[in-house]
């Protein structure tokens, strides 16, 4: 899957907007 589209899957499991500094941390992995 796409980066989008893990950061998509946990915004939904965290059940909120991650910061912009959660966003590089996930691009990163």
């Amino acid at each position: 899957s796409t980066p989008a589209v893990v950061i998509d899957e946990r915004v939904v499991i965290k059940g909120r907007v991650p910061s912009k500094g959660e966003i590089m941390e996930l691009l990163k992995v």
